[in-house]
C-alpha cells in the first residue's frame, strides 16, 4: 500500500466527508455502493480526486455504517413513541377549545338577566363555538385516520427474495428483502467477531462464509457481488417454491401492518 493511500490529512474536513456518505447511503442503499462507487460519488460531489485518500475515506465509510446500524432499532422504538405523544398533545388542544364548566355556569346567569335581543347574541355565539369544537374535533379524527400505513409499492430491494442454503445458514431465514439481507451480514460479521482488527474494511470468513465467499478475507464493501448468486428472486424459483415465498411475504406484510395500525390505535386511546 502506497504512503499517499495511508495519508490522514484529507483535502476537505472530515464532517463533510461523512455528510456526504450518509447521504450516499441514504439515496443508493448499503448493498449499491462500493468504496470505489463511494469516492467517485465523493469526486462528482467536491471536484477532488480522492484516489489517494482510499484507506481514511473507507474507514470513515465503516463508522458511518456502525452508527447507522446501532441507532437503527432505537430510532423504530422512538418513533411509535412520538407517535402516541404527538396524538397526546393534539388532544389537549381539542380540550382546550371546550368552554368549562364554571364559564357555562357564569354565562347561564349573565343571559338570564340579559334582555330577549342580548340573549339571542349569546345563543348564537355558543353555537358558533360548539360548531368550532365540532370542527377541532372531526380535523383530529380525520389526521387519524390518514395516519393508516398505506401499501407500498414493492421494488426490486424491498420484495422478498429466496436465500440459497449457504446464505439461509448465515442470516437465519430462508426468505428476505435484499436491503435486510445486506442489514443482516453486518451484524453478523460484527457478532461473531469476523472484522480484521488490521483493517476493519475486510472481513475474515469462517466456515460458513468460505461457502459464500470462497475466499478467507474479502472486502465488506460490494458485498453483494458474491451474493447475488445466493439471492433468488420469485420469478426464477419453482412453482412450488414461489408460492411459498408469497405465502411467507403476505403473512409478513399482514404483520408489519398490524403492528402499524397497533401503534396507530394506541395513540388515538391516549
Amino acid at each position: 500500500m502506497s504512503d499517499s493511500d495511508e495519508n490522514s490529512e484529507l483535502p476537505i474536513p472530515e464532517n463533510q466527508i461523512r455528510t456526504a456518505i450518509i447521504g450516499q447511503i441514504s439515496k443508493y442503499g448499503m448493498d449499491k455502493l462500493t468504496s470505489r462507487k463511494i469516492r467517485e460519488n465523493l469526486k462528482n460531489e467536491f471536484n477532488i480526486d480522492f484516489t489517494n485518500y482510499k484507506t481514511p475515506v473507507d474507514k470513515i465509510t465503516m463508522d458511518v455504517i456502525e452508527s447507522m446500524q446501532n441507532s437503527a432499532k432505537k430510532n423504530e422504538k422512538e418513533s411509535k413513541g412520538s407517535s402516541t405523544e404527538s396524538d397526546s398533545d393534539e388532544e389537549e388542544v381539542v380540550f382546550t377549545d371546550r368552554p368549562s364548566k364554571r364559564k357555562n355556569k357564569t354565562a347561564r346567569k349573565r343571559a338570564k338577566s340579559q334582555s330577549s335581543s342580548d340573549y339571542e347574541d349569546t345563543i348564537q355565539k355558543k353555537r358558533r363555538a360548539a360548531s368550532t369544537s365540532k370542527k377541532t374535533v372531526q380535523r383530529k379524527r380525520k389526521s387519524n385516520s390518514d395516519e393508516t400505513p398505506k401499501k407500498r409499492k414493492k421494488t426490486a430491494y424491498s420484495a422478498y427474495c429466496a436465500l440459497s442454503d449457504d446464505l439461509a445458514d448465515v442470516v437465519g431465514k430462508r426468505y428476505m428483502k435484499r436491503s435486510d439481507v445486506v442489514k443482516s451480514m453486518w451484524a453478523y460479521f460484527k457478532t461473531n467477531n469476523l472484522m480484521d482488527p488490521r483493517d476493519k474494511r475486510y472481513v475474515l470468513s469462517d466456515d460458513a462464509l468460505l461457502k459464500i465467499f470462497k475466499k478467507r478475507r474479502f472486502l465488506g464493501f460490494g458485498m453483494m457481488k458474491n451474493l447475488e448468486n445466493h439471492i433468488i428472486q420469485a420469478k426464477f424459483l419453482s412453482e412450488d417454491e414461489r408460492i411459498k415465498l408469497e405465502e411467507f411475504e403476505a403473512k409478513e406484510d399482514a404483520k408489519a401492518a398490524e403492528e402499524e395500525n397497533s401503534g396507530v390505535v394506541d395513540g388515538i386511546s391516549k
